[in-house]
């Protein structure tokens, strides 16, 4: 982009960049609430056959704990019998009276027997009613652990939908602005459209007016060679402006309008607004033109066969006439924006026999 673009092009090619980093914006957000969503179904997914998988061993272990309690039952029932016998023997101290009645050797080591038998097994029978008792109780304590966190789950599940709805819900506002987005850049790439045949049409008209000063000046330069006025021209010219270099001479191709377009010279900022003499002359035009807007043309005589002359467009305010002799560094005008121009700037030419050339071949450290 130069400043010498059609107005209507900037302003398409700024609508159109910021339709699309929007709509890539919008994209992103989009991407980002599909990703968010299918996140939240993963985890609903997982916190459902977790909760599946923890209601199955509530109820495995619920079954095993009512078969505990049926086999303590057992037990008590048992160890019960044997209280009861034991009360009827008249306690578990009076077993010497059943041994003290044996009546013969052999009768008593059958009542020890007996005796033993009973304590024996009321022992087990205590054992193991204490170890089905550790084991209902640490069953219990899984069945309470299991409660907790189906309900943990159960929150998570809560959640779990309401960051679905709140995902859905984003994707569907982005999906929203995309199509919104996709309408705007459509009507900046009419636009875009529209302002390319402006551009064109002003770029046509600046070749044809830059053929027509061309055409113009030579006749000039050679009539004041003919006439014996010859500039002291030194051969080396002064940058004209303090203002850095915008855009350069040359071909390029504009990277959205899609076609190429010469430069025919070169663009200056505005910097303290000066213009200046690029070398001593004799002013041969000063006009306003429709392209160039205001201009002042200096011809620089005869330099190793050619006649060169430099020019100085898009000026605000002449501070020099036609027929007048200027030395090098001498102000001539003021930078503006008049013309085909979209800012403050002085487009800078030089010119060989009537031709634009790149400047940065005559002015030195321009490149």
């Amino acid at each position: 982009m130069t400043e010498e673009d059609a107005p209507e092009v900037r302003d398409a090619v700024a609508a159109l960049q910021a339709a699309e980093r929007a709509l890539a914006a919008a994209r992103e957000r989009a991407g980002a609430a599909e990703r968010e969503h299918r996140a939240a179904l993963h985890a609903d997914a997982m916190a459902a056959a977790e909760l599946a998988t923890v209601r199955l061993t509530e109820q495995r272990l619920q079954q095993q704990i009512t078969a505990i309690d049926q086999e303590l039952a057992k037990h008590r029932l048992t160890l019960g019998s044997m209280a009861a016998h034991a009360y009827r023997m008249g306690g578990v101290g009076d077993w010497s009276v059943l041994l003290l009645g044996a009546e013969s050797p052999q009768d008593f080591l059958n009542r020890l027997a007996y005796v033993d038998a009973i304590v024996q097994g009321g022992n087990a029978s205590i054992r193991e009613l204490t170890r089905i008792e550790a084991d209902l109780k640490a069953k219990q304590r899984q069945v309470t652990g299991l409660r907790e966190r189906r309900e943990e789950l159960r929150a998570q599940t809560a959640a779990n939908l309401k960051r679905k709805a709140a995902a859905q819900q984003a994707a569907r506002a982005a999906q929203a602005e995309i199509a919104r987005l996709v309408q705007q850049r459509q009507a900046a790439l009419a636009a875009l459209g529209a302002a390319r045949q402006v551009d064109l049409s002003r770029y046509q008209v600046r070749q044809v007016e830059s053929g027509r000063i061309g055409q113009l000046i030579l006749p000039l330069q050679q009539r004041n060679q003919d006439s014996g006025i010859r500039p002291a021209a030194t051969g080396s010219l002064l940058r004209p402006v303090v203002g850095p270099v915008t855009s350069p001479y040359g071909i390029r191709l504009h990277p959205l309008l899609g076609y190429r377009k010469l430069h025919t010279g070169v663009d200056f900022g505005p910097g303290d607004h000066a213009i200046r003499a690029a070398d001593n002359g004799v002013v041969i035009m000063k006009a306003y033109n429709t392209a160039y807007g205001n201009l002042t043309v200096i011809d620089h005589g005869s330099l190793d066969g050619r006649l060169v002359a430099t020019l100085y467009a898009h000026q605000s305010t002449f501070q020099v006439e036609v027929g007048q002799r200027v030395r090098k560094g001498q102000l001539i005008g003021l930078i503006g924006s008049t013309g085909y121009s979209t800012g403050p700037h002085l487009h800078f030419e030089v010119r060989v026999n009537g031709v634009p050339v790149d400047p940065a071949r005559w002015v030195p450290g321009l490149r």
